[in-house]
């Protein structure tokens, strides 16, 4: 599979965001070439629309699978956050750039991918952007994770969205897309070899996020996926 990029966006956000499109695009790439997504036919083709708010109006939502083109294209055209793009850190930046992929990754299934693909591309694009951030991949160091420190206070930290008491509830899409953000992180902090916490303490906290992801996949359900998290025995958190 080949990931391609260009983008509808205003003048103002446009040099922020081609740089996210350059490096995203290369980084990517090169990942898929070396993954198990190598020999999937057809293309991941992501235009992100960014416009001001009173502009968005007029360039809706594009997304849409082109099964009749070439090997097959899916389309991947959400909105993202204008003012990221104009105010926030090239961080914020680049995880709205790719929020908007994660959104939508799961559609490589009308290409052919499999469940298991699918979540690889996820990962795959998770790890691309702390790579090229230099924020938790293994190549820029562990990431310290112990169990004394919460590691739901380490994904709220990292999440774009509090899954809080009092906090609306995310979307299906939103939740699963910080679900798998914390899941590339945890991996990585695993594979390193120098995490504190025990590794079969991280891969039951993996099996639990995987657990809430499945359920997510499977029907939606945000309510269940949280009770799901809330049973992570966690000793900052649950007295144990």
């Amino acid at each position: 599979m080949e990931f391609w990029a260009s983008a509808e966006v205003a003048k103002p956000a446009h040099a922020a965001l081609v740089h996210c499109e350059r490096l995203l695009e290369a980084e990517l790439n090169k990942a898929l070439a070396d993954s198990d997504l190598a020999g999937l036919k057809g293309k991941f083709r992501y235009v992100p629309i960014v416009m001001p708010p009173d502009w968005a109006v007029n360039y809706p939502p594009r997304s849409r699978l082109r099964k009749n083109e070439g090997d097959g294209v899916y389309d991947c055209a959400p909105q993202l956050d204008y003012e990221t793009f104009i105010k926030g850190s090239f961080e914020e930046q680049l995880a709205e750039y790719t929020r908007g992929i994660l959104l939508e990754a799961a559609q490589i299934a009308g290409l052919g991918a499999s469940l298991d693909q699918v979540r690889e591309f996820e990962d795959l694009v998770v790890t691309a952007r702390f790579r090229i951030t230099g924020s938790g991949a293994p190549a820029s160091g562990p990431l310290s994770i112990s169990p004394q420190k919460s590691l739901m206070e380490e994904f709220l930290a990292c999440s774009g969205r509090a899954f809080q008491d009092g906090a609306d509830a995310p979307s299906p899409q939103e939740m699963r897309s910080e679900l798998l953000k914390m899941r590339a992180l945890m991996i990585a902090a695993r594979d390193s070899g120098k995490a504190k916490a025990p590794r079969d303490f991280i891969d039951r906290f993996l099996g639990t996020l995987d657990d809430a992801v499945r359920v997510l996949d499977e029907g939606g359900d945000v309510e269940a996926a949280l009770k799901i998290l809330g049973s992570i025995k966690i000793p900052s958190l649950r007295g144990v």
